[in-house]
């Protein structure tokens, strides 16, 4: 969304995020110019999957975990983003895995963008959210749009005649890899690419066998700290929201502890391997980097993540953290993988000259909103 916010900046207007996490937000965004600010909407404690330990199969079974299907909880939030237009009187909203604006907006008096990653974006002409895995959806579709109809009668607006509709927008922009879009095969046309990437094709030889980013606060992320110490790799690692255990277990080892991350086009460059659960933005970065990628997926969009990449054959899927030895000799046999090396350098070079690495696109996707106000 930065890409986005900073065009705004510089065609003069002013840009405010609204997030659910401001706090850890605000650090990343203080010399941006943005102003950032809590979403207003209410909170949801429910969260409760209708079987144990159940893992989403579609995007409808996303949002109604999330509250969609829960139609005083959404009433609620569709009145919370009527106060915010009411009180920000926006120019423009720029719009990022956020249904419940979607379900709220009213009409064309504010332009709006529906923006995100191919797994965050569905394609909006479909009937139904396709399938992404083997597994049975866990909620009804035909019953969440049913809830979504009955907000939109009690707030005088035309239902939507199928749920993808939601993410159409008046203005629709897929920012990822088409190669990491799970829904590639459905799209009408291409994606509109990434907005900004930091990296580049890395030429030089890296100084440091592994570069981690991983997630603190998840269980399995204290034994993958583990393996890599024990599988001996040279490196550094940003470990988001870590624990003084989790620094320990790499004490001894000849890994690097960053307190802040670095910004990610210098780690790559630095590094033969890259190590992460699969997040979209860090994928398409190592992609553009020629680097390999040595993937422990935590939800559902890391695994469809892992899946497009081991399908370009630029990555290795490490194994249960259940099993330390196990995970310990995969590590150390992706660091010694030539195979993947060489199709991730193909890769890079293959997509040097693409266009969505024109800094100039954030600039004239966010003017085709903003002068559609005009």
């Amino acid at each position: 969304m930065l890409p986005l916010a900073r065009a705004a900046l510089a065609e003069g207007h002013q840009a405010l995020f609204l997030v659910s996490n401001p706090h850890e937000v605000s650090g990343m965004l203080a010399e941006s110019g943005c102003a950032v600010e809590r979403l207003p909407l209410p909170r949801w404690a429910t969260r409760l999957s209708p079987r144990p330990l159940a893992v989403a199969a579609t995007y409808a079974d996303i949002i109604a975990g999330a509250g969609l299907l829960d139609g005083d909880y959404l009433l609620r939030c569709t009145r919370a983003w009527d106060a915010v237009f009411d009180s920000k009187q926006p120019l423009a909203v720029v719009s990022e895995s956020s249904p419940f604006l979607s379900v709220a907006k009213q009409d064309d008096a504010v332009p709006l963008l529906v923006t995100g990653h191919g797994f965050a974006l569905p394609p909006p002409n479909l009937l139904r959210f396709p399938t992404l895995t083997d597994r049975t959806p866990l909620y009804d579709e035909s019953r969440l749009l049913e809830v979504v109809a009955s907000v939109r009668k009690a707030r005088s607006q035309a239902p939507p005649r199928a749920l993808p509709e939601l993410l159409a927008g008046p203005r629709h922009a897929v920012t990822g890899l088409d190669e990491l879009d799970p829904y590639r095969a459905q799209r009408l046309s291409r994606n509109y690419g990434p907005l900004e990437l930091e990296s580049r094709y890395a030429t030089n030889e890296p100084c440091d066998e592994v570069f981690a980013y991983l997630l603190g606060d998840r269980e399995s992320t204290l034994p993958l700290l583990a393996a890599l110490a024990a599988s001996g790799a040279r490196g550094r690692l940003f470990v988001r929201r870590g624990t003084a255990e989790q620094r320990a277990a790499i004490a001894n080892s000849r890994l690097v502890w960053l307190e802040q991350p670095t910004p990610i086009g210098e780690a790559l460059a630095r590094a033969r391997l890259v190590v992460h659960h699969g997040s979209m933005l860090l994928a398409e970065e190592s992609l553009v980097a020629g680097r390999p990628q040595a993937i422990a997926p935590l939800y559902l969009e890391h695994l469809l993540t892992t899946r497009a990449l081991l399908e370009l054959g630029v990555a290795t899927a490490l194994p249960s953290v259940r099993n330390f030895a196990e995970l310990t000799v995969a590590l150390r046999a992706a660091l010694a993988n030539d195979a993947i090396s060489r199709s991730a350098q193909r890769w890079a070079l293959q997509h040097a000259n693409d266009p969505w690495l024109d800094p100039s696109r954030a600039r004239d996707l966010l003017r085709s909103v903003v002068d559609a106000r005009n």
